[in-house]
């Protein structure tokens, strides 16, 4: 074996010695004590050591443990490592609030001008969520067991409530919150899945702001049980891997924050109102997509739910044209029927009568009245006629309830004469409880029932004085003798009975109030309820007739605000969205003043206020112009809009600051089943000229408007003719129908 000599050792030693390595060996153990400490201090300071130390000029960075230094400014960066089961979709746009006020009171307090802003992140990569994969079918069916023991122990609780009981593991409670989510997105909305990274940076202008608005940010995350990790040390693996200009596929700093599975309608909620192919292809047309240029249709005649539409805007803002252009897309086509309450009584009757419509004048001086007695006649089908003396009672009941007091009703004394009056009037006439008897209340009025009451006080029989009394009795004739004695006050409100064959034989009905340039204070205010309350009766007769035709009834409901300001038409105009399923309705409702019915009107009376919450807790679609800033924030705050936010406040800007010439002039938010989109109602412009789309707000000629309000029959004839002849002309010049349909210039 060869040994080494004392000699070659010491030549060795000074050959290190020579050459310096042993000091720098003991340099780099002291650098190596020295990192670890300052990232050590960098740690429990969050960063605060480390800090540029001169100033960053133009195209400067200075990376620390987690921040990067720019001239501009500083920017930190916090992944979402765990949302909670349940929060807010527009939690962002709050955080950014928040943030706002505390660096706005920082800046009060310290005299000076500093920003801070959030920057939402979000890296995604395609998840196939294949359920014929093994690994995929053992988590699902773990998910499906919880979920089924979870449910069958629930019995006749809620779920929710089920799994706030406090008897599940977290886990449980994740993995069947992970079932409904997975289910849902898949069944219902055919969703595609995304494996998803989350990141909040925020940016601010100076290190002290920034630390205001990251406490900001741990005490919004800590109330809504968001859990948050902050980058440390990998500060130039983020920029690399989660900047556009780098977004490297392979990074350490990924594979530890693997990211969670979502579907793509939750990442889209994260941001603002989304643009692309939105609604169906077939369906009635919205509107054009001011981003993608896209047509957007919307199938409402899809699914059992029922269709409830808000359709707000400012007087001016283009309300009324959009939704007279939804009724020409509904008019012609089989599957609808229409009904229109065109409280101006101006809006809606030159267009219906180009479709046939049949206009119903329920104007005060018609004294136009529905005989809610008469039980209507069968529809075929059994789940509705079973009802119908039911509603009719219910219906009789309501009126004579608005007559005695527009506030209150009727006593319960007073319902109790009414009832007995009722039911003996319904049995004079041999109408029973078997339903073959119910066709013979067709000859009863109101003035029987009136008689009834009076021959209860004045006839032969005694048993209802001792029953009731004569005073109550006396008092209640007292009440409706304006209504039914001859010569009455307001006899004549019950002189013209709408036939219902009439109007139920009509595909399309007009409801005129005649109220245009009219002051409401100078209206009977009992008298127009009375008619509204008819109006709405005779709608849900209509609606179940089409239901027994497998047609659904959209109904168009101007200056709703209007129509809740009585209890009782307010009441049947919110069954409307209560009760609109079973009928198969589609209801537009449509206002100017929607924080009236976000139940902040001025009134007292609890009902009123019911029959709003009803209406907006029903809603599931919205389609909003430009507002006042006050009705647009309670309608993002109402709907949960946040992600619209920017949109609709530049919506509301149109309205507030009067601009004729903005670029989102007579736009409208449009969401619907998870979609949003920016549209504006664009149609041919031989269409659009036509004063039948015009208001008085905007009507160009208003000579020109109110010839066509007015026009007669020879009229209407020769519009069509001439449309028909202009309907020829656009063929021929417009290619095909298909083209324009595909977004060809015509439309643009």
């Amino acid at each position: 074996m060869f040994k080494r000599n004392k000699e070659d050792k010491l030549t060795k030693r000074e050959k290190l010695e020579k050459s310096g390595r042993k000091r720098k060996l003991d340099l780099g153990f002291l650098d190596s004590i020295n990192l670890y400490t300052r990232l050590a201090a960098d740690k429990l300071t969050r960063g605060g050591m480390d800090v540029p130390d001169r100033v960053l000029g133009d195209g400067q960075f200075y990376y620390s443990t987690n921040r990067i230094f720019t001239r501009r400014g500083v920017k930190k960066m916090f992944f979402i490592h765990d949302l909670p089961s349940e929060i807010n979709r527009g939690f962002v746009t709050d955080l950014r609030a928040e943030i706002k006020r505390e660096v706005h009171t920082y800046n009060e307090t310290n005299g000076v001008v500093e920003n801070a802003s959030v920057t939402l992140v979000i890296n995604s990569d395609f998840y196939n969520l294949d359920f014929g994969d093994r690994r995929v079918q053992g988590r699902w069916s773990n998910f499906t067991r919880q979920y089924e023991r979870v449910q069958k122990n629930a019995q006749n609780k809620k779920l929710e409530d089920e799994l706030k009981s406090d008897k599940y593991s977290e886990a449980v409670v994740r993995k069947v919150r992970s079932f409904l989510y997975t289910k849902e997105a898949k069944d219902e909305q055919n969703a595609s899945f995304f494996k998803t990274k989350v990141v909040l940076e925020i940016m601010a202008t100076s290190d002290e702001v920034l630390e205001v608005a990251e406490n900001a940010l741990r005490g919004f995350c800590f109330r809504y049980k968001i859990k948050t990790k902050e980058v440390f040390v990998q500060t130039n693996e983020y920029q690399r891997a989660f900047t556009p200009a780098g977004s490297v596929k392979k990074s350490l700093l990924k594979q530890m924050n693997e990211g969670d599975v979502w579907a793509d309608d939750t990442l889209s909620s994260f941001t603002v109102t989304t643009h692309g192919v939105v609604g169906d292809p077939v369906g009635i047309y919205h509107g054009v997509d001011i981003q993608s240029r896209g047509i957007v249709a919307f199938d409402m005649g899809k699914g059992e739910d029922a269709k409830n539409v808000l359709l707000a805007a400012g007087s001016g803002e283009g309300k009324s044209n959009y939704a007279k252009m939804l009724y020409t897309f509904y008019a012609p086509v089989k599957e609808y029927a229409t009904v229109a309450f065109d409280f101006e009584g101006s809006e809606y009757i030159p267009l219906g009568r180009i479709f046939g419509a049949n206009v119903i004048s329920m104007s005060g001086r018609e004294g136009r009245y529905v005989n809610t007695v008469v039980i209507g006649d069968k529809t075929g089908d059994p789940s509705i006629d079973k009802y119908r003396k039911k509603e009719a009672m219910e219906a009789t009941a309501r009126v004579f309830h608005l007559l005695v007091d527009e506030r209150y009703g009727m006593t319960a004394e007073q319902v109790a004469i009414f009832s007995d009056a009722l039911n003996e009037v319904y049995a004079d006439f041999g109408v029973t409880e078997d339903e073959e008897t119910w066709s013979k209340s067709k000859d009863i009025t109101y003035f029987h029932i009136y008689a009834k009451i009076r021959e209860m006080r004045y006839g032969r029989e005694k048993k209802y004085i001792e029953i009731h009394t004569q005073e109550i009795l006396n008092n209640f004739i007292a009440i409706l003798r304006p209504f039914f004695e001859m010569g009455g006050l307001y006899k004549h409100w019950f002189e013209s009975p709408i036939s219902l064959d009439e109007v139920m034989e009509a595909k399309h009905v007009i409801f005129s109030f005649g109220m245009g340039g009219t002051d409401e204070k100078s209206v009977d205010s009992k008298g127009l309820a009375l008619r509204q309350m008819f109006a709405s009766y005779l709608t849900l007769l209509v609606a179940s007739r089409n239901k027994a035709r497998g047609v659904r009834t959209v109904v168009f409901l101007e200056e709703l605000q209007r129509y809740l300001k009585q209890r009782y038409s307010g009441e049947i105009v919110a069954n409307f969205s209560s009760g609109g399923r079973k009928l198969g309705m589609i209801v537009y409702y449509i206002t100017n003043s929607p924080t009236a019915l976000l139940m902040q009107a001025e009134t007292q009376d609890d009902v009123i206020l019911d029959n709003a919450a009803t209406i907006m807790s029903n809603i599931n679609m919205q389609i909003i112009g430009a507002l006042s800033n006050t009705d647009t924030e309670n309608l993002i705050n109402y709907f949960g809009l946040e992600n619209a936010w920017g949109y609709l406040m530049e919506l509301s800007k149109v309205h507030e600051t009067n601009q004729k010439n903005a670029d989102l002039k007579y736009c409208f938010f449009v969401r619907y089943r998870g979609q949003a989109a920016i549209v504006r109602m664009l149609s041919h412009p031989d269409l659009a000229d036509l004063p039948l789309y015009k208001t008085l707000n905007n009507a160009g000629d208003k000579n020109d408007l109110r010839r066509v309000e007015h026009m007669d029959e020879r009229d209407v004839e020769g519009g069509i003719v001439a449309a028909t002849k202009k309907e020829d002309e656009m063929r021929k010049r417009d290619a095909t129908f298909k083209e324009r349909m595909q977004g060809s210039k015509v439309w643009s």
